[in-house]
C-alpha cells in the first residue's frame, strides 16, 4: 500500500508490500525534500538504493545496442555517459567512445580494438601524436616498475625511472638494480655518472663485437680492461674461450701477441713497439728463424 508518515510539514510518501506473515514491509519512500529512496528509509541523496545481501542492487537495460546512464551539471552542453555496449563497459564523450574495458579485462583507449595478445592488457590509441605523461614534484622520480611478484625485489624486478632535481638523469634496471644511466647527453652502462658520450665501468669492463656472418669463433672481437690494462682480441662463439691478441699497458707498452710486452724480452713471432720516453724509437720484428 501506499500511505503519507510523519508530520503534515515533513511527510513522506511510503510504498509498502505485504509480507507472508501479514505485516507490511517498507520498499520504497519519497521524503519531504524530494529524495527517494529504495531499500532505504532515510535517503541522503536524490536516489539512494540499499539492499542487505545483494550486490548488485540496480540494473539499468535497453533494448537498443547501447545503454547509457548520461551526466549533467550546470555547464554541461554535451552529456558524457558511461554504460554498456555489449559485454564490455563504455565511457563516452563529446558523443563518442573514449574508453572501453572489455569483457576480458583489457582497457582500450582510443580504440575498440586492442594490441597484440602479448601487451594488450592497455590500448592507446590515436591518429595524430599520442603518449602518456607521467607527472611528478620537481624534485621527485617518475617510473615504470616491470613486477613478477608481489613483495620485495620481485616488485621491481625492472624498470624505467626518471629522476628530476638540479641534475635530472634517466636509469634503466634489470634484474631489480640499475644497468644504465642517461645524464647530461652521456650514457652510463655500470656508472651513475657518466663521464664521455659512452661510458662503461665495472672491475672488468668487456666491449664485444659481433658479426654474426664470420667463420666458426671468428664473429666476436673484444675489448677489456682490467687492472689498468687495455686488451684487444677475439671470444669463441660460445664466448668462453677469449684470446688476446693485443695489449696496452698501464705504462704505455704495446704488444701483439704477448702479455707482457717490453723492448728486452719477446716471444715468438712478436712485435713489440717500445713506449714514449725511452731513448730509442724502436720497432723490432722478429719470427722463429730470425737470428739478429
Amino acid at each position: 500500500g501506499v500511505h503519507q508518515s510523519g508530520a503534515t510539514s515533513g511527510r513522506s510518501l511510503v510504498f509498502k508490500r505485504g509480507g507472508s506473515d501479514g505485516m507490511d514491509t517498507e520498499s520504497m519512500r519519497i521524503d519531504a525534500n524530494g529524495r527517494l529512496g529504495i531499500g532505504q528509509n532515510n535517503p541522503s541523496v536524490p536516489l539512494h538504493v540499499y539492499h542487505a545481501t545483494t550486490n548488485g542492487v540496480a540494473t539499468f537495460e535497453s533494448g537498443d545496442a547501447s545503454a547509457l546512464i548520461n551526466f549533467r551539471d550546470n555547464s554541461t552542453s554535451d552529456s558524457p555517459s558511461i554504460g554498456a555496449e555489449g559485454n564490455s563497459l563504455s565511457l563516452v564523450t563529446g558523443s563518442a567512445e573514449r574508453v572501453r574495458l572489455d569483457s576480458s579485462g583489457r582497457l582500450l583507449i582510443g580504440t575498440t580494438t586492442e594490441g597484440h595478445g602479448s601487451a594488450d592488457d592497455l590500448t592507446i590509441n590515436n591518429s595524430a601524436h599520442g603518449g602518456i605523461t607521467i607527472r611528478t614534484g620537481s624534485t621527485s622520480n617518475g617510473a615504470v616498475f616491470f613486477s613478477d611478484g608481489t613483495s620485495g625485489a620481485a616488485e621491481y624486478d625492472g624498470y624505467v625511472q626518471y629522476n628530476h632535481g638540479t641534475d635530472p638523469y634517466m636509469q634503466f634496471g634489470v634484474g631489480g638494480s640499475s644497468r644504465m644511466f642517461i645524464r647530461g647527453g652521456n650514457v652510463g652502462i655500470g656508472t651513475n655518472s657518466p663521464q664521455r658520450t659512452l661510458h662503461l665501468s665495472s672491475n672488468n669492463t668487456v666491449f664485444a663485437l659481433t658479426d654474426t656472418a664470420a667463420s666458426t669463433d671468428q664473429k666476436t672481437k673484444y675489448m677489456l680492461t682490467d687492472a689498468g690494462v687495455l686488451a684487444f682480441g677475439k671470444l669463441s662463439d660460445d664466448y668462453s674461450t677469449a684470446n688476446e691478441q693485443l695489449r696496452i699497458t698501464n705504462s704505455g707498452d704495446i704488444g701483439l701477441g704477448t702479455a707482457t710486452p717490453n723492448l728486452s724480452s719477446f716471444s715468438s713471432p712478436v712485435t713489440s713497439i717500445g713506449k714514449s720516453g725511452n731513448p730509442y724509437s724502436v720497432l723490432e720484428l722478429q719470427g722463429n728463424n730470425t737470428s739478429d
